[in-house]
């Protein structure tokens, strides 16, 4: 079963993929990463996650099921072409291994009230269990947070 309607199908082909990562890379500033620990590296998800164990780690928070590389590349789609972005996945890359260690989700709704601002909610973090105790998951926090800020939104944490 597709996981999209032919007409939302359509419109991800017309367009194509705008890149390999799911937002904007530039809005990952210095001031927003701060000090990242050597041999690690921070950005947004990419495409070829799916075969640096994205998947893998985040079954190690709940239950991800079977996904396809063709589903994972139609979701990457989707969340890449939301207008105005809305979801950052943001994403520790080990530069020596080049497996995906960390990950956290800043999702962002666009509201009318609080003078048409915006919230920002941070989901799925998520270490591998070989980096817990480095603090990677408060290093995500804190940029997701920073993220937040400066896209304009409030914040909530989940």
């Amino acid at each position: 079963m597709p996981l999209l309607q032919p007409h939302v199908e359509s419109i991800l082909k017309s367009a194509g993929s705008s890149g390999k990562s799911l937002f904007d890379a530039s809005v990952l500033t210095s001031e927003v990463l701060g000090n990242v620990p050597e041999g690690l590296a921070v950005r947004p998800l990419h495409i070829a996650d799916f075969d640096k164990g994205y998947l893998d780690l985040l079954s190690q928070l709940t239950t991800v099921g079977p996904v396809t590389r063709e589903q994972f590349n139609e979701r990457f789609l989707v969340m890449q072409h939301t207008q105005p972005t809305a979801y950052y996945v943001v994403v520790i890359e080990d530069e020596s291994s080049q497996k995906v260690v960390g990950s956290a989700t800043l999702v962002i709704e666009w509201k009318f009230i609080h003078s048409a601002s915006c919230r920002g909610r941070v989901e799925d973090v998520v270490i591998d269990a070989n980096m817990r105790g480095k603090k990677l998951g408060a290093l995500l926090n804190r940029i997701l947070v920073a993220l937040a800020k400066n896209i304009g939104g409030f914040l909530k944490l989940l």
